[in-house]
């Protein structure tokens, strides 16, 4: 085992056991010992330098600040205990020998790390940074709570590694991307007994992420687990298996079982070609969750689902489990907020754990919303046995340029004031064709729609019209 004393040396364990030579040691033995380091030194590959080619296995981070863009630093087999994260410069790729040779560790916790929390592997304003080859573990006290960490970096690659045992209640991620980080690729990697493998964090300006043939096993929340505000992302052919130690009460935050797939509020997403097996022992809720919560962090959803395959669907401690369930939230809904979904779906198979059809309470497809007002009822506005092939449109397509009207005083006598033009603009993601403005209120009668451009036109998304109202007081 190799231990990292501090991010910039290491100690080999036989170095400091080993027999040493007294100073008394005579001269031809002396000499002798100087013929065999020679020959050692003439027949051994280079190990301790990324510049000659061969691989690494002391000063880590030392190897990696040496690296210019483009370089490979190569980790020789081993396993090495950091004493904080191990920071990846842009454009350099830190690789191991073999994945399974390989393993990285953090002994510290998370509240003494240097970058609170970071990962064990850090890549931060690093552009064209790669991780492949190699295993990263969680710390057995579950302290340190991201195994790679990536923030305000772009064209970064993780691909060919091995994340395991991030499951702090809260807080897991095997990997984690923050900030302003574009073109993100995950692929061709194996995630197991983290609490999310791969996630978003909230309110990131995460763009063209990419989530690709990665298996995850035993996940204790949802595996993959993609927050609010994210642009186009891709999760495509990926395996999923909830078994034996998913949901567990060390790190899930719902006690009926984690869900499969979960997107939060993104834009032009894709869920295609993925495998997700919920159970056994059905611990499983949702194959696909798509969620939209509004209010400050009030999102538009848009996306495609399809060619997705779930399985052993049917936990019977969960109320409404579904394979793909859409969930709209409006409880919190204030003017001038604005909502546009638009779900494609396509060749989604499910089935259940009972034989011959649906288990208890479950649905194939599940598609949901939550009413505005005090009591916030779910409404199930589609609740079927097959998924549907199916476009869904719903919520509020249309918005305007100003929350109110000022008229200023006006004798009741004078007649209507000039018009005001009011600007509307399209916020769907689809064609739309806008029906008569109105006006509405207690006041409703004093004020008058006197143009209006919208009625019977066809709006392409971004586009606008135009309505005027005027003001005529009684």
């Amino acid at each position: 085992m190799r231990r990292e004393r501090s991010p910039a040396s290491r100690r080999d364990a036989q170095g400091e056991k080993g027999a040493s030579i007294s100073r008394a040691a005579s001269a031809p033995l002396l000499a002798a010992l100087a013929v065999l380091v020679a020959l050692a030194a003439l027949l051994a590959p280079a190990r301790a330098s990324a510049q000659s080619g061969g691989c690494v296995d002391a000063d880590l981070q030392s190897a990696l600040d040496a690296a210019s863009g483009g370089a490979t630093v190569t980790l020789c087999n081993g396993t090495y205990e950091l004493a904080g994260p191990l920071e990846v410069p842009a454009g350099v790729t830190l690789a191991g020998e073999t994945r399974a040779g390989v393993v990285l560790r953090q002994l510290n916790d998370v509240t003494s790390s240097p970058r609170n929390g970071g990962g064990v592997i850090h890549i931060e304003d690093a552009d064209g940074a790669r991780i492949t080859r190699l295993s990263v573990r969680g710390p057995d006290d579950a302290d340190q709570h991201t195994g790679i960490w990536v923030m305000n970096s772009d064209d970064v690659r993780i691909d060919d590694v091995d994340v395991r045992d991030f499951a702090r209640t809260g807080l897991g991620y095997g990997v984690l991307p923050n900030g302003a980080t574009d073109n993100l690729v995950v692929e061709d990697s194996y995630f197991e007994h983290n609490r999310h493998g791969v996630t978003t964090a909230r309110d990131a300006a995460i763009t063209g992420f990419v989530i690709r043939r990665n298996t995850f096993i035993n996940h204790t929340d949802a595996p993959i687990d993609n927050h609010r505000g994210a642009v186009g992302t891709r999760v495509l052919n990926n395996t999923i298996v909830q078994g034996e130690a998913s949901g567990s009460d060390t790190g899930s935050e719902t006690d009926d079982g984690p869900d499969g797939i979960i997107i939060q509020g993104h834009i032009d997403f894709l869920i295609e070609g993925n495998t997700i097996d919920l159970g056994p022992p059905l611990r499983g809720r949702h194959g696909i969750f798509i969620q939209f919560i509004n209010g400050s962090w009030q999102k538009d959803i848009s996306g495609i689902i399809r060619d997705n395959t779930i399985t052993n669907l049917g936990n019977p401690t969960v109320d409404h489990a579904a394979g793909i369930y859409v969930s709209l939230e409006l409880d919190t809904l204030v003017p001038p907020h604005v909502i546009s979904q638009r779900i494609e779906l396509s060749g989604n198979t499910v089935s259940w754990t009972t034989p011959g059809g649906p288990a208890p309470d479950t649905s194939a497809f599940l598609w949901r919303r939550r009413a505005a007002g005090p009591a916030a009822v779910f409404v199930d506005e589609r609740d079927e046995a097959t998924i549907p092939e199916t476009t869904l449109l719903w919520g509020y397509p249309l918005t305007v340029d100003r929350a109110e009207l000022a008229f200023g005083d006006h004798d009741t006598d004078a007649g209507p004031t000039a018009p005001t033009a009011v600007s509307v603009r399209s916020t769907a993601v689809a064609p739309l064709t806008p029906g008569a403005a109105t006006v509405v209120g207690g006041d409703s009668g004093e004020f008058a729609v006197t143009a209006d451009e919208c009625v019977g036109a066809e709006l392409a998304p971004g586009a606008t019209c135009t309505v005027a109202v005027a003001f005529d007081p009684t």
